[in-house]
């Protein structure tokens, strides 16, 4: 908006009023509003039963989008670690609309890689408790060109109890 006094200014010296507003904006006052980047964060592991490869997981990753847009997840790759053996993989299944300014919490069915049931299963089979760190990674592939792909990590303790297994969720 043009003060009137820059209207009347403009008008006096013979500047059209977008003259006027070269003089008084200049580049260096005007910045580009700063976006910050959709975050991504590691909810939890959960269990929904077991197959013949081994236990199925659940990896649920929440998706914060402070934008005044939505966008579309298109897919997602998930990948878990327990101590320190890859021992799965997960995808999206479908893809998923997050609101605009809002949380979207995401369910990535994560599947045990060959051989790897053989190698962790004693640990959940034998002593009453134990503490193993896992950690999940992943890319959450979105369609809109100014956000791109988010990467992911985080990592955490799966923690057998004679409660059952609880999954603690770290940095």
């Amino acid at each position: 908006m043009v003060s009137k006094r820059a209207y009347i200014w403009a008008l006096m010296t013979g500047l059209s009023v977008q003259g006027a507003l070269a003089d008084v904006i200049s580049p260096a006052t005007i910045s580009a509003p700063t976006i910050s980047p959709p975050t991504i964060s590691i909810v939890g592991l959960h269990s929904p039963g077991f197959t013949a490869e081994g236990p199925q997981l659940t990896c649920r990753v929440r998706v914060d989008n402070p934008h005044h847009d939505s966008f579309q997840v298109n897919d997602a790759n998930v990948r878990l670690h327990l101590a320190d053996a890859h021992v799965a993989n997960g995808r999206l299944g479908e893809p998923i609309v997050v609101a605009a300014n809002d949380s979207t919490e995401i369910d990535v069915l994560v599947e045990m890689v060959p051989g790897a049931a053989f190698s962790w299963i004693p640990l959940f089979m034998g002593g009453p408790d134990f503490k193993v760190p896992f950690e999940v990674a992943g890319t959450i592939y979105v369609d809109e060109a100014s956000i791109g792909n988010l990467p992911f990590r985080q990592k955490g303790i799966v923690e057998k109890t004679p409660q059952g297994i609880q999954i603690y969720p770290g940095s």
